[in-house]
């Protein structure tokens, strides 16, 4: 109607091709460009203020429009509206997730759900551990101090357990299994294979995600060796294990992002502490992780020795008995065996292996006793080295100061046993030191 109403007006005023050339610009700027960019641009608002006359046209229309749309239905089918592919709607996400403060939806959110999609596409072979990175046990192995050492610092919950060659899996075993087994009986892991009779998933390389996350769900396993089919010059085809997949690595699709414990090396920022009114950069934090050290308890008598040692070191101690004190740090102080590097002197300051205890310039609130082995501390601009041996005490100072910045580097250069207080323990030590005291009758050292 208004095309037609706009070619009358036009024809009418001005005549041969200049009445068509306007009459069709008039037509398409004015009867189409600008309405449906003003509907697009305010659809909703327009809608709900026109609701009323659309729903009174479909009532005067219904007679004629239900039976023919019935009609069409039966011949043709039903619309079924806008349909979009995968990659199309992966789009429409990201644009959306573009304009978050319009969509109300988020970039963590379309994450997610992109995430989800990609389960159906990718397969085991592109998220799994490579077998040759994966902590495996041999079924002749025995299980002592090293061995078992060794599975507590690498963290693993589930460790498979192998015969032969790597491409035979009998099966595994749980961290948990290894409290039955003792140290010293050094008993063989093929004993406690059979014991608890644990089989090992094994899925084809071309396994989705999906279907991963599916059984993982299951409960039944969470990790699932994943193997291939290797083709022989001559002779039948055989299966090879390519690697590990655990549900960690489906999640970690499934989110975009990686999922960090307390085992894993987890990349760190620098750090700003504030310091008297300014900012002051911080080193990488340091201190005992469980890929060095393990903590330990000490019989009484040990503990007794420290405390009347702490009483001689430590003033604030001095005015307690030894038997407070004793009793006080079973409760807050920490013991922990710390494992040194190999050629652990020889080593270059700059070196990862390094254990160290303290740096210069990293704030600190921990205090340490040396049990027994050796530290090495650089102290001054020349970088001194001196040794620390047995009943040595290190960073006194971070007990009672405000902010204990050590001026020295501290790393460990022999298998130590080490004591550790920190500040926040400290304080709890001497509460009840003097509760206790105050409770004695008589006391002393």
């Amino acid at each position: 109607m208004v095309n037609t109403l706009i070619a009358q007006i036009t024809d009418s005023h001005i005549h041969g091709w200049m009445a068509t050339a306007i009459s069709t610009a008039l037509t398409t700027l004015g009867g189409e460009v600008i309405p449906q960019a003003l509907m697009s641009a305010h659809a909703l608002q327009v809608g709900s203020k026109s609701a009323i006359i659309v729903k009174f046209f479909v009532f005067i229309f219904c007679p004629v429009c239900k039976p023919l749309s019935l009609l069409l239905d039966k011949f043709i089918g039903k619309d079924p509206g806008q349909i979009y592919e995968r990659n199309e709607l992966k789009k429409l996400m990201f644009m959306h997730a573009a304009r978050s403060a319009e969509s109300g939806i988020g970039a963590g959110e379309v994450d997610l759900m992109v995430g989800a999609m990609e389960l159906h596409e990718k397969t085991v072979m592109e998220v799994m551990t490579p077998i040759n990175e994966v902590l495996m046990l041999e079924a002749n192995e025995r299980l002592n101090e090293e061995v078992i050492q060794l599975i507590s610092d690498q963290g693993h919950s589930r460790i498979p357990v192998y015969q032969t060659s790597k491409n035979n899996i009998i099966g595994v075993l749980f961290a948990k299994d290894l409290l039955m087994a003792n140290p010293r009986e050094n008993t063989k892991v093929l004993l406690l294979v059979k014991f608890y009779n644990r089989r090992c998933h094994i899925v084809p390389s071309e396994t989705k995600l999906i279907s991963m996350l599916k059984y993982f769900q299951t409960g039944r396993s969470h990790i699932a060796l994943v193997q291939e089919v290797q083709q022989r010059s001559y002779g039948d085809p055989y299966y090879e294990v390519k690697g590990l997949v655990t549900m960690e690595d489906v999640i970690e699709e499934l989110i975009h992002s990686e999922i960090f414990d307390e085992y894993d090396e987890v990349p760190q920022k620098a750090q700003i502490s504030t310091v008297m009114g300014g900012t002051v950069p911080l080193k990488r934090q340091v201190g005992l992780n469980a890929k060095c050290s393990r903590r330990v308890h000490i019989n009484p008598n040990q503990l007794k020795a420290c405390a009347l040692f702490l009483c001689e070191s430590i003033p604030e101690l001095s005015k307690h008995s030894v038997i407070t004190l004793t009793q006080a740090l079973t409760s807050f102080a920490t013991v922990h065996r710390v494992r040194a590097p190999k050629d652990a002197r020889g080593l270059d300051l700059e070196d990862k292996q390094n254990v160290w205890l303290y740096r210069e310039g990293v704030p600190s609130t921990v205090f340490t006793l040396v049990i027994s082995g050796r530290l090495e501390v650089f102290a001054g601009k020349e970088g001194i080295a001196l040794e620390m041996s047995s009943w040595s005490v290190v960073a006194t100072d971070a007990l009672t100061m405000e902010l204990f910045i050590p001026t020295f580097n501290c790393r460990v250069v022999q298998d130590s046993m080490l004591l550790q207080i920190t500040k926040e323990s400290f304080v709890d030590i001497l509460s009840a030191c003097s509760v206790s005291d105050a409770n004695t009758p008589t006391s002393s050292n």
